[in-house]
């Protein structure tokens, strides 16, 4: 991809940066026996995440061969998808999954 193509671009920005979108989240959304991720996007100011895209995988042997795309936040109810989730930040140092420790 160019340097100069706007999804490269936003997925480069920072919070401060103006091609910021906003933080997202992805949720399996199987299409048509195919495994999907269904996109959220939290922008700034939001208190949750909104539709984005839909992400269809076609996988040959066992390797992703192609990803399709579908930028239509429409789409969304037909796969069964909420219309949109709840924030949730990651925890901080020391909390979440704990590791195991070695003896």
């Amino acid at each position: 991809m160019a340097d100069d193509d706007p999804v490269v671009t936003a997925a480069r920005a920072n919070s401060g940066s103006p091609a910021y979108v906003g933080r997202f989240r992805m949720v399996p959304a199987p299409a048509n026996r195919q495994p999907a991720a269904a996109a959220y996007v939290r922008r700034p100011g939001d208190a949750e995440h909104r539709p984005f895209a839909i992400g269809v995988l076609r996988i040959t042997g066992d390797r992703i061969a192609e990803m399709t795309a579908f930028h239509d936040p429409g789409l969304f109810p037909a796969f069964a998808l909420p219309a949109t989730l709840p924030p949730r930040d990651r925890p901080g140092r020391g909390q979440g999954r704990r590791r195991r420790q070695m003896a």
